[in-house]
């Protein structure tokens, strides 16, 4: 058992068996491939928590390990290996796969240029097809995660032709955001001469780079960068790391450049048209827009360009205008929802050309959950240190949230107390950087810890054991400064 969640003992301990932990398949935070989000929630997570221990510390070894994985993930590029998107692009980014794409096959019959059907899915890796009745063009069809398990969806009497009530297409449509998260195109209405015989069939991994994970990869780079630039003495021995690892970022973030909406003073990121996403053709999640808001956020710390400034407000300007406040368990809390409250997603959308896959959506209104709400909660505490948008009693309420959420001595699912307690208790440490503005928060966040006594089957719980190791109280009132994170001098707002 471990006894302190906030010891650097803890922390060393914590990363020494995390590799073997790995060996499981769930994550490999040192192999360079992109299954899993190794990538993007493994190696970038440790290596930010390297980061948090070593501002408490100083022991440069931890600098040292980052350096470890900085090398490993500027290798892991897609240039850099020759691995190719979806489209067939090499880029200066780190393509995903599994779970997180869309899984693919398309069928022929020669009579048409192209695929006469094409069905995706996220989660499924297989279909089997059956009972195929060539003379009124309908099917049977089943989703699979592997051809041992029950089927995830399955639905019966499905037709190729156009406009009836049972079109494949508009079946699966029909399903939105249920499991298999399925689609298909059918580009030869009326055909199932591309259905040879039934059987079972692959559905093939598609790769695809999406903007939250190289975020995330990107927000390790810069971090690193931000700590050393603002030390000389860092510099002197660390600068040509630092430089590199900035490139690096900025030439992954401009990829997007294009994916980039911005209204009235809003800004937030798209999924491009039939990217391997379930998302594609729409808005992204509040998370990957705070996500990017934080590379840019940091890209303005180190260069002090205007016009990472102004791509950080607009983004978290975004962000701030969708908060709520909600009464809970007797205090004014900030909640936010997953999608953007005035986009699409969120609202549900129809018709138009937002992607080949999908002619409509219902709205998904769900809250953020615990988890994920941590990389806006990030963002925020970077905003406001730099006095953009995000004032010190926004951040109050937020840790009001965190507070009420852990009210019964375990994490609730979601911010606004729903979904059940427990599932997201590792990531407690990770809200501790809200500690400077309520001490309850580094309390709880602790003790949830201490008594749930997560392994690191995650690389968040090294990152949550280094939040609560940097942002552990100096005194009464005072907390460390953690590389412009937060200093006691932060606290002090008129809101």
């Amino acid at each position: 058992m471990i006894s302190e969640y906030n010891s650097t003992e803890c922390f060393d301990y914590l990363d020494a068996v995390f590799p073997g932990y790995h060996l499981s398949g769930q994550y490999r935070p040192n192999a360079l491939e992109e299954q899993r989000g190794s990538l993007s929630w493994g190696a970038s997570l440790v290596g930010r928590s390297y980061l948090r221990v070593y501002e408490k510390t100083g022991d440069h070894k931890y600098l040292r390990g980052f350096i470890g994985i900085g090398e490993q993930l500027l290798l892991a590029r897609d240039q850099v290996r020759g691995a190719v998107d979806y489209l067939g692009r090499s880029g200066p980014v780190w393509r995903s796969g599994r779970p997180y794409t869309t899984n693919y096959n398309s069928f022929r019959c020669g009579a048409i240029e192209g695929p006469c059907l094409e069905i995706r899915s996220k989660q499924a890796a297989h279909i089997r097809i059956e009972n195929i009745r060539h003379e009124n063009g309908t099917f049977d069809i089943s989703f699979l995660s592997s051809p041992q398990e029950s089927a995830l969806a399955a639905f019966e009497d499905v037709s190729v032709l156009a406009g009836t009530e049972n079109n494949l297409a508009e079946v699966l449509t029909r399903q939105h955001w249920k499991s298999p998260q399925a689609a298909a195109v059918i580009s030869h209405y009326g055909c199932v001469k591309c259905l040879n015989e039934p059987g079972l069939y692959d559905l093939v991994e598609q790769y695809y780079a999406p903007a939250i994970h190289v975020s995330q990869i990107c927000l390790a780079l810069l971090e690193f960068s931000k700590l050393v630039n603002g030390k000389p003495d860092l510099y002197a021995i660390y600068g040509q790391y630092a430089d590199k690892y900035t490139e690096a970022a900025l030439a992954a973030l401009e990829v997007y450049d294009s994916d980039y909406r911005v209204s009235s003073g809003r800004g937030y990121y798209i999924i491009p048209a039939d990217a391997p996403s379930d998302f594609e053709g729409t808005d992204a999640p509040q998370n990957h827009n705070m996500s990017m808001a934080l590379c840019f956020l940091s890209l303005y710390r180190i260069t002090e360009k205007a016009t990472f400034k102004s791509r950080a407000t607009e983004l978290v300007r975004t962000f701030r205008d969708a908060l709520t406040h909600l009464e809970f368990n007797g205090q004014d809390c900030l909640v936010w929802s997953y999608f953007v409250p005035m986009l699409d997603n969120f609202r549900g959308h129809s018709g138009g050309n937002r992607s080949r896959w999908r002619s409509s959506r219902k709205g998904n209104p769900r809250m953020e959950d615990m988890s994920h709400a941590v990389l806006a909660i990030e963002a925020a505490v970077e905003a406001h240190l730099l006095g953009i948008e995000v004032t010190a009693l926004d951040l109050q309420g937020m840790a009001n949230t965190f507070v009420s959420a852990a009210a019964t001595g375990t994490l609730s699912s979601y911010i606004d107390g729903t979904a059940g307690y427990g599932k997201y208790d590792a990531v407690a440490g990770r809200w501790s950087i809200l500690g400077p503005w309520d001490s309850r928060v580094y309390e709880i966040a602790l003790r949830i810890t201490q008594t749930t006594q997560p392994q690191p089957l995650h690389a968040s719980v090294l990152l949550s054991c280094a939040n609560l190791v940097a942002y552990a109280p100096l005194g009464s009132d005072s907390y460390p400064s953690m590389g412009g994170w937060g200093t006691n001098a932060s606290r002090v707002d008129s809101g």
